[in-house]
């Protein structure tokens, strides 16, 4: 039996954007949720959180984010206690007080500050990460992106396991950082589309390619 594309219905087949090599099984990410291995647990406590964050960079500037912000609207407010000159000395050394315990860079005092909040503000803060998980996720952040998630990575996982005579009879290279320093890793099809599909019949190759359909990928440099 074959599909409407003519091709055999065991094949699997890769989507060719440029040159770099997507795995069609795989769906498009729409949101960050799609692209990172959290569980429930990992919202479950402040502890559970930092956990999280520290293995996950995009997580964890995000929850700097979150910490800048607050540090802001203390800062604001100090200053507008001092400004309006209001009678109140307690308000302002409280403020004072916690922002003393607030390093200007989130890297120095986002984790203490998660683990000293109380619950009701810790729920505010799963509340703003939960609102991030259901933003589209930046292609910038792929190599922090579950390899199931990620059809560039998919592919490249699949070929690497492939017979090396495979890649050679297809067309097929693997690129592990296009120069020093970059991090471009992908698998390519150095070869016409048509022509790679009339390898793969030939040798009786289960691999089929068809042009991609414009979906997500990650970026050279990425």
């Amino acid at each position: 039996m074959h599909d409407p594309n003519g091709f055999p219905q065991d094949a699997k087949v890769f989507e060719v954007d440029g040159n770099t090599l997507l795995d069609a099984d795989v769906a498009t990410p729409e949101r960050n949720r799609d692209v990172y291995d959290f569980a429930e647990e990992d919202w479950r406590s402040p502890y559970a959180l930092v956990s999280a964050m520290n293995g996950c960079y995009p997580l964890a500037r995000e929850i700097g984010r979150l910490y800048s912000h607050f540090r802001d609207g203390l800062v604001k407010a100090l200053a507008a206690e001092k400004a309006t000159g209001n009678a109140m000395p307690d308000r302002r050394a409280d403020l004072q007080r916690q922002l003393a315990d607030l390093p200007l860079e989130p890297e120095e005092g986002a984790e203490d500050w998660l683990m000293q909040l109380e619950p009701a503000a810790f729920a505010d803060v799963i509340g703003a990460v939960e609102e991030w998980l259901d933003q589209a996720p930046d292609p910038e952040d792929a190599d922090w992106f579950s390899a199931g998630s990620d059809p560039q990575k998919a592919a490249l996982a699949y070929f690497r396991d492939e017979d090396p005579d495979v890649l050679d009879a297809l067309g097929v290279v693997i690129i592990e950082g296009e120069h020093p320093g970059s991090s471009y890793f992908a698998a390519e099809l150095r070869t016409d589309i048509d022509a790679a599909n009339r390898a793969a019949e030939k040798r009786g190759i289960p691999i089929r390619f068809v042009p991609a359909s414009g979906g997500w990928r990650c970026p050279e440099g990425c």
